[in-house]
């Protein structure tokens, strides 16, 4: 059983899928989920200068761009493999010649009875999911399914990268594309790990994803305990630009953690050697947050404070295990001094 811990802040100063013939716009994704996914993509840029540019995201997806971000999602060099040609409409000179060949060699592309790509076409949904559901290593399964389409989407729904989009079209437009190259990046990989006489063996590994086998980049999630000079237990152990959460130490030179200490939180981290973090943020589904400024704060008195909200006075009743830390400190005793605030905050 978990031990529930309050921490107090003073500053001081196929499926169900379906395919409509149309849509709005505004229905065809969620707004916040795409922002985080631009965030991300941008990142470790997937998404080259100009792309997050939002009067473009109810335009439709290229299947030449198309060919472009999977490549940057398994971050490999689109500008390799130039000296041949599988299609007849992607010469060598073709910009997109080297993502074209790398991912046809890949399997993730197969050549049709034309030998033609189309680069300039508008880029179907199918299409999509069936290159994103290659690229993740579930193409046996897919066939197992039901094959082209059927299989694809049934895969690509138990992977979740339709989350955040909705009210797909038969073709894809970017804002859609986006945020399921950003679920791809998070979706588990599968791996051949044997050959038999009979066809393959393959596996999925927990936290084995695109972003890890490609990247050596992994998530975490867990309560930040203690920073450098600031610890919930005790003594901060430390060094500078380290942070406890879980029970797991990281390197956070990217970030300044020490107004978040007793929060849940999720992110992403590098392990090269170490563990650097490299995005984060406060996981709202696991923490409840109450900010009271100095203007709404009447009085503390024997772990209970009194506020107002509004024309309304209420109270908040303090935890007696809980940590209280003043302007960064953790405050083990007279507790009423450290309330008795002038300017700022509690939290």
């Amino acid at each position: 059983m978990k031990k529930l811990i309050s921490i107090i802040l003073i500053c001081a100063f196929f499926c169900c899928l379906s395919l409509p013939s149309a849509f709005a716009a505004e229905d065809a994704y969620d707004a916040e989920k795409l922002t985080e996914a631009v965030s991300f993509l941008s990142m470790f840029d997937i998404l080259p200068d100009g792309d997050e540019n939002s009067n473009l995201y109810d335009q439709p997806l290229s299947r030449a761009d198309m060919a472009m971000y999977i490549m940057r999602l398994l971050n490999m060099n689109e500008y390799s493999n130039i000296d041949k040609t599988y299609y007849h409409d992607v010469p060598t000179e073709h910009w997109v010649i080297g993502s074209v060949n790398v991912l046809t060699e890949m399997g993730i592309f197969s050549v049709g009875d034309d030998c033609k790509f189309r680069p300039d076409d508008d880029t179907l949904v199918t299409e999509l999911v069936k290159s994103l559901v290659c690229a993740l290593g579930y193409e046996a399964e897919a066939k197992v399914r039901g094959g082209y389409p059927s299989g694809y989407l049934y895969v690509a729904e138990k992977l979740d990268l339709f989350n955040g989009v909705s009210q797909l079209s038969n073709k894809i437009i970017r804002s859609q594309a986006f945020i399921m190259f950003y679920n791809a990046l998070n979706a588990e990989v599968m791996e051949i790990i044997s050959v038999k006489d009979d066809g393959y063996e393959y596996s999925v590994r927990d936290d084995h994803t695109m972003l890890s086998a490609y990247r050596h980049i992994y998530e975490f999630e867990g309560r930040l305990n203690e920073v450098y000079g600031l610890s919930l237990d005790g003594e901060s152990t430390l060094k500078k630009n380290q942070a406890l959460i879980g029970d797991t130490t990281y390197n956070c030179s990217q970030f300044d953690l020490r107004d978040k200490i007793g929060l849940e939180l999720t992110g992403y981290y590098r392990d090269d050697d170490i563990k650097e973090i490299i995005y984060i943020k406060t996981d709202d589904s696991k923490n409840k947050v109450l900010e009271i400024s100095h203007d709404d704060f009447i009085s503390y008195n024997d772990y209970e404070i009194s506020y107002t909200d509004g024309n309304k006075i209420r109270t908040a009743s303090l935890s007696k295990s809980g940590s209280v830390v003043y302007n960064g400190v953790i405050v083990k005793s007279d507790y009423e001094a450290c309330f008795n605030i002038q300017k700022g905050f509690i939290r």
